[in-house]
């Protein structure tokens, strides 16, 4: 039995814990870090659902929550796929009834009441099913709206039965919780037990191709240091960092060692040795060269450091210092985060600097191509300075603008951009 295997094994015996002790909770909700969620993850794709006489099912379903008016549609869609499979397989039909699955009606706020209800009749349908249980992960891969997922999980568990064998779980980031107002129906619990660190280094090591190769030494450094990391034990963090910074600067292996240091950057700085911060950055800046893509990388990220540090100054140039090397490498993408970056942290009452980057930054973004407009933080940024020029000739003309670059429904689609994404470019 390999590692991943013994963790799905110590979830499988979590879950069934939590399951048993709470009958009377319709919905769950799985606390953990990244690595712990993902791991909760792969249990629930782990169970083989149509083994259905042999234990209980398992369905993980990842259908955008876009519409809380459709959104049970999707996952009942996904039941009668599994329930058309599970016919086809069974040699003895007659187990199974014709399945009456129920439409919103738009007596209530969401269809969660018709999804909730189509299941219940699933166990009329297919008696069999009485004596196991039915779990659904509820994973969307995007909520537009969490008080709309909030009062759909609430119309569910308002219609659905305490002791019914029917148990949804959702799964949140204990350090980033998404969802406020869950309904008094539910009961969270907190991943235990996961060895992360261990894991990552077992993994790593199975997944070797050379022994000796300096590469995968590398990565199974960096992946340990990253598990350390999510469960805060810095000094493990710390030890296999020190190890990756060696393994790349033996291969000359630059940008290896550059990342190897932003991380140990940011573990000093969790730590409060702030000094031993500084000097990281220091390091990785003079050894990230200049005007690279990857150095634009670093100064991004050194300026957000400093203004965890409270040291507004000092970050102002750090981002001032990227608009530079994205003007001279032809890097757009880098120019408009960095314009939109020092707008906010430069506007105030009494001067204009704010509303001259979002500026600085639309200029850029109209020269893209309209599909990599969208793609860009150029919507988010222009809404910004939509609200700044307030209602004027400005603003109407922006928003003309930003209609014929980037469609009507533009604003709409609006959004923080993420750091994975402030590079995009199209070798990536």
């Amino acid at each position: 039995m390999n590692s991943v295997e013994v963790e799905i094994l110590k979830i499988d015996k979590q879950w069934y814990g939590e399951v048993k002790s709470h009958p009377e909770a319709v919905l769950f909700i799985c606390l953990g870090r990244k690595h712990e969620l993902k791991m909760f993850d792969a249990y629930f794709k782990s169970r083989n659902a149509d083994e259905v006489y042999a234990k209980d099912l398992f369905l993980a379903h990842y259908h955008p929550f876009v519409d809380m008016k459709s959104y049970g549609q999707s996952l009942i869609a996904d039941m009668l796929s599994a329930y058309d499979l599970w016919r086809k397989n069974e040699p003895n039909n007659a187990r199974f009834g014709e399945w009456t699955t129920e439409q919103y009606d738009g007596k209530s706020s969401t269809d969660a009441p018709a999804a909730a209800r189509s299941l219940l009749n699933l166990y009329e349908a297919f008696p069999a099913l009485s004596a196991h249980k039915l779990f659904i992960l509820l994973a969307p891969q995007m909520i537009e709206k969490a008080e709309g997922f909030e009062t759909w999980l609430h119309e569910w568990c308002e219609n659905m039965p305490p002791h019914a064998n029917i148990k949804i779980v959702i799964q949140e980031r204990v350090d980033a919780r998404l969802l406020r107002n869950l309904p008094p129906q539910s009961h969270p619990f907190e991943l235990s037990g996961m060895d992360m660190g261990a894991l990552m280094q077992n993994v790593a090591a199975q997944t070797r191709k050379d022994k000796n190769d300096a590469e995968d030494d590398y990565i199974q450094q960096m992946l340990t240091a990253n598990a350390c990391f999510e469960q805060r034990n810095l000094d493990g963090a710390c030890v296999a960092l020190n190890k990756a910074i060696e393994i790349a600067r033996a291969q000359k292996h630059l940008e290896g060692e550059c990342t190897a240091r932003l991380l140990m950057a940011y573990v000093a700085h969790l730590d409060n040795k702030k000094d031993e911060a500084h000097a990281q950055f220091e390091t990785l800046l003079s050894l990230s060269g200049e005007d690279s893509e990857f150095s634009a990388q670093m100064y991004m990220n050194y300026g957000a450091f400093l203004l965890s540090m409270t040291q507004k100054k000092e970050a102002v140039k750090a981002f001032e210092k990227t608009v530079e090397i994205g003007q001279k490498i032809n890097n757009p993408f880098i120019g408009m985060e960095a314009h939109r970056i020092l707008g906010q942290l430069t506007g105030g009452m009494f001067n204009d600097a704010e509303t001259r980057h979002y500026e600085a930054a639309v200029s850029i973004g109209k020269s893209l191509p309209a599909e990599q407009a969208r793609k860009s933080s150029l919507p988010y940024i222009a809404s910004l300075l939509m609200d700044k020029y307030g209602a004027s000739e400005q603003a109407d003309t922006l928003q003309r603008e930003m209609d014929l670059l980037l469609g009507e429904c533009w604003k709409k689609k609006v959004k923080m951009p993420r750091m994975e994404e402030l590079f995009f470019s199209e070798k990536h």
